[in-house]
């Protein structure tokens, strides 16, 4: 996924704050996870670590391969379908809470410990996860958050009034160009071409995401204006 470090970090550093763990920690496990955002439950359900379960009765059913006493089976489970990536995050960490064993990742500022602590908890059984967490962290120089206090917030002004009408998935013309040409300017890749077609929906709610906005695809009054602040 586009720009997915920066899309995941405000919603991160929320956690950080609110529960004094690594955010480049937490930046890594989700590229690890999901492949930087690809996987099929960060797309559809915002599930960036493979949680099972309902989150708020809300859930995605995924059919896989399990081994039950030695033989393949095709088994259904239900995973969590969250409304934003904080609330993904969130719900590891409080697992992660659960845990005492998980307890020398709180407040632990130097990542490569963070890091290590978490395997040493039994977390994942790759023996190389704290490894190639702490390479994830430096090639893509996470570390960096875990001493920001937080995000910069735009300006409130908005640059272009709202037209007064929804842009949507089938709009056409000036309007929905003008959205493609504002997301291109925060660097997606869309064709601004005035057609409101699947992709520029999903770039939107990834926009929306992004920006703690409902992820429903639409460019209303609200969207519009955290789009066009300036």
């Amino acid at each position: 996924m586009e720009n997915f470090i920066d899309l995941v970090v405000p919603y991160v550093m929320k956690v950080q704050k609110e529960e004094n763990i690594s955010a480049s920690m937490l930046i890594a496990q989700s590229i690890l996870e999901t492949g930087w955002g690809e996987s099929f439950l960060a797309k559809n359900a915002l599930n960036l670590f493979g949680i099972k379960g309902s989150y708020k009765g809300q859930s995605v059913t995924i059919r896989t391969i399990e081994y039950v006493e030695g033989e393949e089976r095709v088994v259904s489970s239900a995973f969590k379908r969250y409304p934003t990536w904080y609330e993904s995050f969130k719900d590891l960490v409080e697992f992660y809470k659960r845990g005492t064993r998980y307890a020398p990742i709180f407040g632990e500022t130097d990542y490569k410990k963070a890091c290590s602590a978490l395997q040493q908890a039994g977390y994942a059984s790759d023996p190389m996860y704290a490894e190639k967490l702490i390479g994830i962290i430096e090639r893509n120089s996470l570390a960096k958050y875990d001493t920001m206090s937080g995000i910069p917030v735009p300006p409130s002004k908005v640059s272009k009034p709202y037209p007064g009408e929804l842009i949507k998935k089938g709009s056409k013309g000036m309007y929905a160009a003008d959205v493609q040409k504002q997301l291109n300017k925060l660097n997606f890749k869309l064709a601004e071409d005035g057609i409101f077609g699947a992709k520029t929906e999903r770039t939107v709610r990834t926009f929306q995401q992004m920006k703690g906005l409902s992820a429903d695809g639409v460019v209303g009054s609200k969207t519009w204006n955290v789009l066009f602040a300036n």
